[in-house]
């Protein structure tokens, strides 16, 4: 992203020269903080795209943009729903599937996920008690009950997108002035700030929190 910040529509016609089987994951980044970006003809592209050929980043890319139809299908949980899950609250096939298998990326997706953090407690706890107490998912629990946090592994992805897209911006003419529409680097740069997926920690904060029975953060290696 250049100093004069991004022009959505010139964002847009440089990605439409990417292709969108390739080059998901920029697609994926640029509808979480880009969506100005994709005009109607853009998003009717994408739609068709994933239509011949099915692809987790496509169909979170259009649940991001809201496109007519857009769907998120039950898990597996891929870990770039990231970029989505907080604006989305598990639905009862999603809970059932990670019920009968707790893999730790779902199980963070899940504290990311839109919704109470008191109601995703009792959740948390039954799936604690069905885990060997010294595994690392069960330490991923209990601190995520105690609201303590949990170190992101889906950050490296987003610094990966985001590695593309700032390549991408660099390399073409993605800028502009104020006055044709440019959104600025200080504008993006909050975006990505507020974002659950760039944040160091994962932590689920209820009133009844206390300090984990860990030694410090717990990191997912």
């Amino acid at each position: 992203m250049t100093h004069r910040g991004i022009n959505p529509a010139r964002w847009g016609a440089i990605l439409a020269q990417q292709s969108p089987h390739t080059e998901g994951l920029l697609y994926l980044w640029s509808a979480a903080f880009l969506p100005e970006a994709f005009d109607p003809p853009m998003v009717e592209s994408l739609i068709q795209a994933y239509q011949d050929a099915p692809a987790p980043d496509l169909e979170y890319a259009l649940a991001l943009l809201n496109a007519e139809g857009a769907r998120l299908k039950t898990p597996p949980f891929h870990a770039h729903l990231a970029f989505v899950v907080h604006r989305i609250g598990f639905n009862a096939a999603m809970l059932d599937a990670l019920s009968a298998k707790p893999a730790a990326t779902a199980i963070l997706l899940f504290a990311m996920s839109q919704g109470n953090p008191e109601d995703k407690l009792p959740w948390l706890r039954r799936w604690l008690t069905a885990l060997p107490a010294k595994s690392g998912r069960a330490l991923i629990l209990r601190a995520l009950i105690n609201g303590a946090p949990v170190s992101n592994p889906f950050q490296p992805l987003h610094l990966q997108a985001l590695g593309q897209a700032w390549l991408l911006a660099t390399s073409d003419n993605a800028g502009g002035s104020e006055s044709s529409g440019t959104l600025t680097t200080e504008t993006i740069w909050k975006r990505l700030q507020a974002h659950p997926i760039s944040k160091p920690w994962i932590r689920l904060k209820t009133s009844s929190g206390q300090a984990a029975p860990v030694s410090g953060p717990v990191t997912i290696q």
